[in-house]
Order: structure tokens, then C-alpha cells, then sequence
């Protein structure tokens, strides 16, 4: 079995694993007064198997709005035709959400100010004289819809958007140490506008 579909069975495990916890969260809770959540922490584990943490933190500043931090590390590997790629991918987010019916639960729309920064390594899988590494940083902005249920203290969300990145292409100087000569190389990593994936996040609220 290749390793995508591995990943895929892991995401699709992990899944499973939110579904059954909210199921049982439902079944356990108590009709105690509702209380107003003003923080959250939230995971999202999919993600991980393919080697990318995300996290988010939430605070209700008002009814209806809150403000969010987030942060992503993305560790990763690629092979084409001609080079072995490797990336390291750290990224910050601030946003503001805006919920249709109370801050923390249901329906809501975001936007978020990204901070990012790229690592970036080849290596020719030939030649081992020929290298090259970059670094950079640049900002981007995304738009963020989705879904959250608190369940007692439990989070569940569901959620998605785009995000543009004003580096559109990374590209990095390769050297080639034999003949001395360096050229310009376009990495598979595409930044510009591009879809940030489906969320499915699992925390804690108080």
C-alpha cells in the first residue's frame, strides 16, 4: 500500500475517532444551566500524519465576535524527476471571527493576517555536488467559514477557506560545487492563492 493512502486511512481514522467522542459527549451531558464559553483551545490532528501540527486559541470579546491565534509547523518532503525537496513551513495567524447567533458556537466566517515563514532544501539525486537552500518570509491574508459545537467543555469544528500568499513561487539558487555555476530553481510548494483544506478540530472550552 503506498504512503498516501496510508496517510488517507489515518486521516479517516482520526475522523472516526471525533465523531464517536462527540456521539458520547451527547449522550453523557446533563441538563445543567448553559454557561457562556469565552476561551477555547483547539487541535486538529488530521493534519498530522502527513507530518503538519495546527493549533488554534480563542477568545470571546464580545457576543458575537471573537479574536483567534493560530499557529501551524509544517515538516515535509518531496521527490520529482531530477531532486529530493524539503521544506520546513512555520506559520502565525491573528484573526477575527464573527458568529451568526453567539461567539464560540455555530455558523461563522473569519479573517486572519498570516505571518510565514519557509526553509527550503534540494538535492539532486544524481549529482551530489549539486545543492541549494533558501529561506523566506512573506505575509498573506485568509478567509475562513465553518461550524463549531461546544458540548460541555468539548470542541468540535468543521471548517474551511482560501488563503493568499504575496510570495506566489519560491524559488532558490542551486550551486553545483564541480563546475561552480549556479542557477535559478522553482520549488513544487505553490504559495499564491490556494486552498488552505478542510479544518476538523477537536478542543477544550471554558
Amino acid at each position: 500500500m503506498s504512503q498516501f493512502l496510508k496517510n488517507i486511512f489515518k486521516c479517516m481514522f482520526v475522523f472516526m475517532l471525533l465523531v464517536l467522542t462527540v456521539r458520547d459527549i451527547r449522550a453523557e451531558e446533563t441538563a445543567a444551566p448553559e454557561e457562556n464559553k469565552t476561551f477555547s483551545f483547539t487541535l486538529y490532528p488530521c493534519p498530522l500524519p502527513f507530518r503538519w501540527f495546527s493549533a488554534e486559541a480563542e477568545y470571546a470579546f464580545s457576543n458575537n465576535f471573537t479574536l483567534a491565534i493560530e499557529g501551524k509547523y509544517w515538516d515535509y518532503y518531496e521527490t520529482d524527476e531530477r531532486y529530493d525537496w524539503k521544506w520546513k513551513r512555520l506559520e502565525t495567524s491573528l484573526g477575527i471571527r464573527g458568529y451568526a447567533q453567539k461567539a464560540m458556537e455555530g455558523i461563522f466566517a473569519g479573517i486572519y493576517l498570516n505571518y510565514l515563514y519557509l526553509d527550503l532544501e534540494l538535492d539532486d539525486r544524481y549529482f551530489e555536488e549539486i545543492s541549494g537552500q533558501a529561506k523566506f518570509k512573506t505575509f498573506g491574508a485568509t478567509g475562513w467559514i465553518g461550524y463549531k459545537w461546544i458540548i460541555s467543555n468539548a470542541v468540535l469544528e468543521v471548517s474551511t477557506g482560501v488563503t493568499y500568499y504575496a510570495l506566489g513561487n519560491a524559488e532558490l539558487t542551486v550551486n553545483d560545487s564541480y563546475t561552480n555555476e549556479t542557477y535559478k530553481e522553482t520549488s513544487p510548494l505553490k504559495l499564491g492563492l490556494c486552498w488552505s483544506g478542510i479544518g476538523l478540530g477537536l478542543g477544550i472550552a471554558f
